[in-house]
């Protein structure tokens, strides 16, 4: 038994030695960060011990590679979530910035233009999009308030932010 633990730690061992430059640089690429690309490869190599009973020699180069492309899609699904439009970008700087009057002007400015951008939305996906962004209510609770399904709300939800992140952009 110690032997098959010792040959997939050997393993693992000779894949970090010949795989982590080249990993690093198809992480890289994918998520265009070189420090992160190196946390993440990491984070691979820590998931590949997880798997440590299954791995064998002419499997573990894709196995690597596998586990990276999930933590890459899982990262970026963070990212994307976090940087929900627009609207998140107002939120978190008018939190930072009180005392910087730059900052403050740009963040007022900005939430002007999201005002002006929220008031040309058709009615229904203007009430949607203020439940959500101003009054903080999930879309579960959106879419019992309003009587329609939660996947017409969340139609309603990405066409307003759309369109809103487009008014922005077009103003900035």
């Amino acid at each position: 038994m110690q032997t098959l633990f010792s040959n997939s730690d050997q393993i693992i061992i000779d894949a970090y030695n010949a795989y982590q430059s080249s990993l690093i640089n198809y992480i890289s690429v994918r998520v265009g960060d070189k420090e992160l690309a190196k946390d993440l490869s990491q984070d691979v190599f820590l998931r590949l011990v997880s798997y440590k009973s299954m791995i064998r020699k002419d499997t573990v180069r894709s196995m690597i590679y596998t586990i990276a492309y999930n933590l890459i899609i899982d990262y970026l699904r963070r990212y994307y979530k976090k940087q929900d439009g627009i609207s998140s970008y107002i939120y978190e700087e008018s939190g930072k910035y009180v005392d910087d009057v730059e900052n403050s002007f740009m963040v007022k400015e900005l939430s002007e233009w999201e005002t002006e951008a929220v008031n040309k939305l058709p009615l229904q996906r203007k009430i949607v999009y203020v439940m959500n962004r101003f009054q903080g209510l999930s879309k579960n609770e959106i879419s019992v308030r309003l009587n329609v399904s939660v996947r017409t709300v969340d139609n309603h939800l990405y066409l307003g932010r759309k369109e809103v992140r487009d008014y922005v952009s077009k103003c900035i």
